[in-house]
Order: structure tokens, then sequence, then C-alpha cells
């Protein structure tokens, strides 16, 4: 899992931001949203502007570099820095393993800097476009080091890890990993089997329709999903059928409401990420879809998953709950004449019977917007 984050000179993050995954002693939650003294995650709050997609984004550029053809931007180096290298730091435990993966970009999009460290010893180090590891034997080796791709993604898709079983579940892990975004409509998997699962068609061919239901049914949601397997306009045709006490009719997916075509665009990833383990990151979690509905997705995540971690962008503040979510999982995304900054609700040390969404409203955590509504 992951237990630290550290970047620098990225994006509105001019100084370097520490994203802490160890826990804290509290005992809030404990039995669900902490593994082994690491947090499964955590709810990224902020005003509009500050910076909380991008301290997403340091997750997620990680996988983007690893597992897609994806070369950094140049232009992502911090906007109002002089210094022309954005830097990430990953520390993570595997099997009680620690693996520490850093690297470091430049304006031109070349790596400048690149090592993995796995319980305290250096075994892939790289300056620019020269690189030594003792991953794979010295012939194995591939003989170009691309300055604009990371030396571990070429050794992963070239050669493999066979050797280095904890390097393989490391990655493993990561590639399981799912990205949302909810501003573009984008859902991003870093596997085949993964990317195809998350798709909604696809999922009802291979599972049929039961799974989703089994979710909707053990909420006592009134909602069912029917498959139909004639094609309309070349298409499959997806309906829900509601039951309720007034009606009881199917309804096509197209005809939907937006918050429940999102509902059952979310649900195959969420089910998937339960199988398979690894990241669910979700950029503006929680929009169009009632506030109880995301209580219920949330604490279903934390609940019913494992080998999972759960990040999340959103404006909800109905989910700043101990019910749901610890104090030391909310993290705050404010700004200053330096830039972004990134601090933790357990900071302030709030106690179990506090309420800490109004604590957040009321500016205690800061994140709040500057606006005046005196106007």
């Amino acid at each position: 899992m992951l237990k630290s984050v550290k970047f620098k000179n990225f994006k509105m993050f001019k100084n370097e931001t520490f994203i802490d995954l160890v826990t804290t002693k509290s005992e809030i939650l404990k039995q669900y949203n902490v593994n082994d003294g690491i947090l499964r995650g955590g709810l990224i709050f902020g005003s509009n502007g500050s910076g909380k997609t991008t301290a997403l984004h340091s997750i997620s550029i990680l996988l983007d570099m690893m597992f897609k053809e994806f070369k950094f931007p140049g232009y992502n180096i911090c906007f109002f820095s002089k210094k022309d290298c954005a830097s990430f730091e990953y520390n993570f435990i595997i099997d009680g393993t620690d693996i520490i993966y850093k690297f470091s970009v430049n304006t031109e999009s070349e790596i400048c800097e690149e090592k993995l460290i796995v319980d305290h010893n250096l075994i892939l180090n790289r300056v620019s476009d020269k690189a030594t590891t003792t991953l794979i034997e010295n012939n194995d080796l591939p003989k170009v080091v691309d300055k604009k791709i990371l030396y571990l993604r070429t050794l992963k898709f070239n050669v493999g890890f066979d050797n280095f079983p904890i390097i393989n579940k490391w990655i493993k892990y990561l590639e399981n990993s799912i990205y949302i975004d909810n501003i573009s409509y984008k859902q991003i998997a870093f596997n085949q089997e993964t990317l195809n699962e998350t798709n909604l068609v696809y999922f009802l061919d291979k599972y049929g329709e039961d799974e989703i239901n089994n979710y909707f049914n053990y909420f006592s949601i009134p909602y069912r999903i029917k498959y139909e397997t004639q094609e309309m306009l070349g298409q499959r045709y997806v309906s829900i059928k509601f039951k309720n006490l007034v009606t009881d009719c199917d309804v096509p997916i197209q005809l939907e409401s937006y918050g429940n075509r999102l509902l059952l665009s979310l649900l195959p990833n969420l089910l998937s990420i339960k199988k398979n383990g690894g990241m669910l990151l979700v950029d503006e979690f929680g929009g169009g879809m009632h506030n109880k509905l995301n209580e219920l997705i949330v604490n279903y995540l934390f609940k019913h998953t494992k080998n999972t971690q759960i990040f999340m962008v959103t404006h909800e503040t109905n989910l700043l709950k101990t019910s749901i979510i610890r104090p030391d999982q909310v993290f705050i995304v404010d700004f200053d004449k330096e830039g972004s900054f990134i601090s933790k609700a357990s900071e302030q040390s709030p106690r179990e019977s506090q309420n800490l969404e109004k604590m957040y409203l009321a500016g205690v955590f800061g994140g709040i917007p500057l606006y005046d509504d005196n106007k």
C-alpha cells in the first residue's frame, strides 16, 4: 500500500509537499479504514482552484508514466518557480517490504533522475540517460535509455521482473488501479482486463446483471438493472427497472437521470477494485448523486474492500463524519503567496464527538473560499 507521497515544483505546488498516510493514534474506524498502520486513502477538500486535482495527480502521474504512453508535460512544472525540475517520491509497503521510488522531470519532459530503493537497497539508479540496475542481468538490459520514459517502465515492458516477486506484486497493485475524472467524464484503467471490466456493457456481458443488482439489493436501493440483449441502432440496450410503491417500469439508460447514469458507470469500477485491489482515484466525487448515496458508496468502499486505497477529490462536506472517515484521512488543500499546500484535519486534534463538517465550514481546517458574501 501507498505509505506516503512527496512532490515539489509541480503545477501550483512550489514547495515540497508531503501526503502522509501513516495513521495517528486515533481508534476511529481502525477496523475498516486502516491496514497495518497505513491509511486506506483519504478525501481531499479545498476551494476551487486551490490545487485539489493536482494533489490527486501527484499520485496518478506515477500510473500514467508507468503504464501509459505518457510523457510528463513540461508545462506542469510549477508556474511561478525558477527551478526547471518537478520531483516525485513514493513510499510503498508491500508484504512488509519498504519500496521507495522517485524521479524528477524537467521542462523538456526529460527524466533527470530516477531511483528505486527496496528495503534500503538501491536497485535502480538513473541520471539522465545513464542507468544501472540489479533487477536485470546486464546482457538483458535494454540498449537505449529513452530520455522521456521512466526506465522502470522500459524494464517492465521489455524484460519483466520474474526474479523479483515483490516488485511484481507492487507493479500489479499499481496496475490494478483506476482513475475516474468526473470533470471530463473519463475512466482510466492501467491494464486491459481492468479497462474492459470498468465498461458497463462488457461487465454485464461477462458477469450478467446479478453483481450490480446484488449491490442494489444489499443496500435496499430501489433500482434493478435489466440487460437487454437485443440491439437498438446497432448497440446493446441497457435499461434500469424501477421498483417502488408507485410504478414498475423499464427506463432506457439513455433517458435516465444524470445521477443514475453516473452511479451505473461507477459501479463496475467499484466492483472491479473490490475484486482486484489497487488504488481508486476519483476527481470530483459525488456531483449529481444524493448526499446519502455518496455516503453509502464511501462507506462501502472502506468496509467491503481489501488491499485497496481510495483517494477522492470532493466538495461533499456531508462525508466529513467520523462514521465514514477518520480526521487523519481528511486532506485540506489551500494556498498562499508560496503556492498550494496540504494539511490534515487531524492536525487540529478534533475529538471523536466533534462535527468535522461544521469545523471545516467554519474555517477551522482552512481550505475555505475567500468570497465576500456581504455584497
